[in-house]
This record gives structure tokens, sequence and C-alpha cells, in this order.
């Protein structure tokens, strides 16, 4: 993986996650919360995604060749 790409996935958590919970202090008490129910899940779903892109929508497939 080129340093771009990290770079690129660095800047985006950045702009999405931490930048809107910093420029606004009232938010810290939601951006910082529950972690467990939303963050980590879609972390590894990612992770599963990124090894085996096929996987997405692999349900639907398995549906339509039925």
């Amino acid at each position: 993986m080129s340093p771009y790409v990290v770079f690129s996935y660095l800047m985006a958590l950045w702009n999405t996650l931490i930048f809107p919970c910093v420029t606004i202090p009232s938010n810290w008490k939601y951006c910082f919360n529950d972690w467990d129910g939303w963050l980590y899940p879609e972390i590894q779903r990612g992770w599963e995604i990124y090894q085996n892109p096929y996987s997405i929508y692999q349900e639907e497939r398995d549906k339509l060749d039925k």
C-alpha cells in the first residue's frame, strides 16, 4: 500500500471523526461514546471487504442466483 493511500485514509479519518469533535467542544460527549456499537464493527467490516472485495453484496448475489 502506498504512503499516499495511507495518508488519504488518515485524512479521511481525521476529517470525519476527529475534526468535528475538536472544533465544537460540546460534541466531545457524543463523538467518543459507544465506539463498540458503531466504530469497531465498521472497522471489522471494512477489513473483511479489504481482504475479500467480492464479499460486498454477497447475500444479494446468492439470492439472485437461486
